[in-house]
């Protein structure tokens, strides 16, 4: 086995497959009332899982589907709520061929959304899920999964862009989705041991409130 194989087949499961981020997408709405899709930069590839991180504050009337391909209804991971709530939604191997995701608040309110394109998660529900609000400099989360093949997301949002630095704990940051009234930051790791995953990020404004939620997924 090369040294490229090794590498990718000790962030696999049984099926040798690793996980790993094929794309992300942002997007964002003054009016959720009103819908907003967010639109792939690629069609989703056959069998792939989609993960959504969503500010619907408060709540949504039309729960997050995918459009085009075979379409698809995601699951609800969590939900937070919060001066600036979140939730984390997940549909896993998709038909394939679907172009973007698309969802509707209950209000007339600034909604932001972060949607990811992943490989090599399992079929499943989340491994381990968590959340809370809090007011201080440094959102923090951590989550524990139960398989040796983990993916640990994410996510955390105030009403304004204070963010200065992170995410710490091996964590890599995604792209952050923002709109006048609401900001999310969001994070990844991948994993190849049952470790905890823990993020911790630090914000300008030690006043800010916050919600912050993580979830584990695991891999095939």
């Amino acid at each position: 086995m090369g040294a490229l194989q090794q590498i990718l087949s000790s962030y696999g499961g049984a099926s040798g497959v690793p996980i790993a981020l094929v794309q992300q997408k942002v997007g964002s709405a003054a009016d959720g009332s009103s819908g907003i899709t967010v639109t792939f930069d690629a069609p989703l590839a056959a069998g792939s899982s989609v993960i959504a991180l969503l500010e619907p504050d408060p709540k949504l009337s039309v729960d997050p589907v995918l459009v085009g391909g075979g379409a698809g209804a995601l699951a609800l991971v969590l939900e937070q709520a919060g001066t600036t709530s979140l939730q984390i939604w997940v549909i896993h191997g998709v038909t394939g061929g679907e172009t973007g995701l698309t969802f509707t608040s209950t209000a007339a309110v600034p909604v932001v959304a972060n949607v990811s394109e992943w490989s090599g998660l399992a079929n499943a529900g989340a491994e381990a899920t968590n959340s809370t609000t809090g007011v201080s400099a440094s959102p923090a989360i951590a989550v524990t999964p139960t398989s040796a093949s983990n993916l640990c997301i994410a996510a955390y949002s105030t009403p304004t862009d204070d963010y200065a630095s992170g995410p710490t704990g091996g964590f890599t940051r995604m792209t952050s989705a923002s709109i006048t009234g609401v900001f999310m930051e969001t994070a990844y790791k991948i994993q190849a041991v049952v470790a905890v995953g823990a993020a911790e990020w630090s914000i300008d404004n030690p006043a800010t409130n916050w919600t912050v939620v993580a979830a584990a997924f695991g891999g095939t």
